[in-house]
């Protein structure tokens, strides 16, 4: 069963995050997708055809997602024929850069990159080709802008949507999949600024809930060689250990910023600066659990198995960063905390596969509203770098779970849940997301 003195408290503290969002977001805000009135937009007063690069470094099943949410966003605003697109995919191993992107600025209207690797590559070009970005999370940190706002303008020719989910739903989805909630781990590798950034967020509503949290290091194969059990093998940055630095309730954050800034329908905490890459794992001032007596001694160099086991032994839930590095281990994520019967979360597209719940956004959300943003650079005139970093409302996720897991651990969910599998294999793109309509 759920503590309800810890829900209490989270929606107690979830309640004070909303009015502060209202009382900062009057003291005034870029432009955002939601100024602009699209009602009143006349394809046919548009006499140019737009040629846009689309740039993807994603999967080919996100990547088709956002481009049919893209196209359908500029088939309302620009009208289908009025634009066009070519496509080019990099490889995630490699860097874009923009003598591989073959891009010629004057051939070129507007450059849409989808993924980390595109978007770093694509904006080689932004001083002479407006640049969109989807299937990023921090803008800020990949660009390297030293923006103080996670969601504000990046002051480049580079504007875009942010996979980003509002961390309050994700603390919901953590507080209904717990069953019996009292402790949370939360799993990431040292050197993954979107999984610290996530992970923080989600710490600072812990916290103003009351409920106790730790964090365990876990090695991905961006981290450096993965130990295993059968084969031992020290990795570049020592990160595995999870014994974390005496608690604290500072942020890794350069600065200490709890200011929040409104997503639309829900909040998200902004912070002045990219984490500090490959720190300590943390832990709550309120952690009061012992150790389990017949959990595995852990020490540095600790391999990922004796790790996991070892978080599962400390806490009630387990929570897994969306678009993590540790997504190469979820395999052994899944299977380690099945046994165990520890439930799992993540707000990953992909990790949520292998995970007890998840939740859901559909990409092609994020092609929809970086459509909308097209539209105002291509035909309002913006500019990108006073154009804010969108996200997409909390309307368009979906609380998914998997009914292998749920079936291990023998549990149900109710009608606000789906199945992973039926919903994403099932259900049309675009189904969540609020459609442009015009006069």
């Amino acid at each position: 069963m759920i503590d309800f003195k810890i829900k209490k408290r989270f929606l107690s503290a979830a309640l004070i995050v909303t009015c502060s969002t209202m009382l900062l977001s009057s003291c005034g805000k870029s432009k955002r997708n939601s100024d602009t009135d699209y009602s009143k937009v006349d394809t046919s007063k548009i006499s140019k055809t737009y040629h846009i690069a689309f740039i993807n470094s994603e999967s080919d099943e996100i990547k088709d997602k956002i481009l049919l949410g893209y196209k359908d966003s500029l088939d309302a605003l620009l009208g289908k024929k009025h634009y066009t697109i070519t496509e080019t995919n990099v490889d995630t191993e490699t860097s874009a850069t923009i003598a591989t992107l073959n891009l010629n600025p004057k051939k070129t209207d507007l450059i849409l990159a989808n993924g980390k690797v595109a978007l770093s590559g694509a904006s080689e070009a932004q001083s002479r080709i407006p640049v969109v970005g989807t299937g990023v999370l921090n803008f800020q940190t990949l660009l390297n802008t030293g923006n103080s706002g996670f969601l504000k303008p990046t002051g480049m020719n580079v504007t875009g949507t942010s996979t980003i989910s509002p961390m309050d739903d994700v603390l919901s989805l953590i507080i209904e999949s717990a069953g019996n909630l009292s402790t949370v781990g939360l799993l990431y590798s040292p050197e993954d600024d979107d999984a610290i950034y996530q992970n923080e967020a989600l710490e600072s509503y812990m916290n103003s809930a009351g409920i106790p949290w730790k964090e365990y290091e876990i090695s991905s194969s961006k981290t450096g060689t993965v130990s295993t059990d059968s084969e031992r093998v020290t990795h570049s940055s020592n990160a595995s250990t999870i014994t974390p630095k005496s608690p604290t309730v500072y942020s890794s954050f350069s600065g200490i910023d709890t200011f929040f800034t409104s997503l639309g329908e829900s909040t998200q905490i902004e912070s002045p600066s990219a984490p500090i890459s490959a720190r300590g794992s943390k832990i709550s001032e309120d952690w009061t659990k012992a150790t389990d007596e017949n959990a595995p001694n852990i020490t540095k160099g600790s391999s990922n198995e004796e790790i996991i086991r070892y978080a599962s032994s400390e806490c009630s839930v387990l929570f897994i960063p969306g678009q993590s590095n540790i997504a190469d281990q979820i395999d052994l994520i899944k299977q380690l905390t099945k046994e165990s019967n520890t439930p799992t979360v993540s707000n990953g597209l992909e990790i949520g596969k292998n995970t007890l719940t998840s939740i859901y956004t559909d990409p092609y959300s994020f092609g929809y509203s970086a459509g909308k943003q097209t539209y105002r650079i291509v035909i309002k005139n913006e500019k990108p770098e006073n154009m804010d970093i969108e996200s997409v409302p909390s309307s368009v996720s979906v609380k998914l779970y998997s009914l292998d897991l749920a079936t291990s651990e023998k549990r149900t969910f109710p009608k606000s849940f789906h199945e992973y599998e039926s919903y994403v294999k099932n259900t049309e793109p675009g189904s969540t997301t609020k459609k442009i309509t015009t006069e």
